[in-house]
This record gives structure tokens, sequence and C-alpha cells, in this order.
């Protein structure tokens, strides 16, 4: 009867180790899916605060079109809090068209988006292209 006893231990052991090691591989595989989705949605955040900025600057274009040529409030370079995520954005051109770039950013993730604007007398702004930068 004892060496039933004995028999039954390993037999235990071994499929314990196996539960134990299928449990870590599904608990490491979780980690990391857990990384890239938190990872996406900082780059989800990140380009999102650099669409606002580039919104912000047109509607300050459209508001003043030589805001960029040191005239109050300044747009030829700014900084723009976007919920927890920030933007950098800044204005180049003499006249028409100007190109507006900006710089979103959210922990360790940046996205950049640039557009080139062309503003009419009557201060309406067309937008002519929406590009993102990839580095």
């Amino acid at each position: 009867m004892q060496s039933k006893g004995i028999a039954a231990l390993p037999t235990v052991l071994i499929i314990s180790l196996l539960v134990l090691i299928a449990g870590t591989g599904i608990l490491g595989t979780s980690m990391v899916e857990d990384a890239v989705t938190s990872g996406d949605k900082e780059s989800r955040e990140a380009v999102y605060a650099a669409e606002a900025g580039i919104h912000d600057a047109i509607v300050r274009l459209a508001r003043n079109k030589e805001c960029d040529n040191g005239v109050a409030p300044s747009c030829s370079s700014y900084s723009l809090s976007v919920g927890n995520a920030s933007a950098a954005v800044t204005v180049t051109g003499a006249s028409t068209p100007k190109t507006i770039t900006s710089v979103g950013t959210r922990k360790n993730k940046t996205r950049t988006l640039q557009a080139v604007v062309a503003i009419a007398a009557n201060h309406k702004v067309t937008v002519t292209s929406w590009n993102e930068i990839t580095p």
C-alpha cells in the first residue's frame, strides 16, 4: 500500500509543475499584451494632442494671419496642454502658405503632424496638406 502513495506523489508534483508553467506563460503573455495596449493608448493620445495643436494654430491664424510675425498673441512657437498630453506648436512661413508643425507628447510617446495652410485676405484658412511626420 505504501508503494501506491509513493507513486502518486511524483505524478502530483509533475501535474503541479505543468500547471505552474502554463500559468506563468499565461501571466507573461498577459503582461506583454498590457504593455503593448498601454503604449498604443499613449501613442493615440500623443497624436490627438498634435491634432489639437494644429487646430489651435489654425484658429490663431484665422483670427490674426500675422500671429507668427511677433504680433500678439504669438503663434510662432508655443506649447499647449491637452489632457494628460502636450503639444509643441510652431508656425513658419513669411506670408501664405504657412506650415504648422505640432509635436504631441504623452509620457514617452511622441507623434508629429504637419499641415500647410493658405490664408485668404478675408482670414479664411484653407488646409492644403496634412501629414504625419515619421522619424
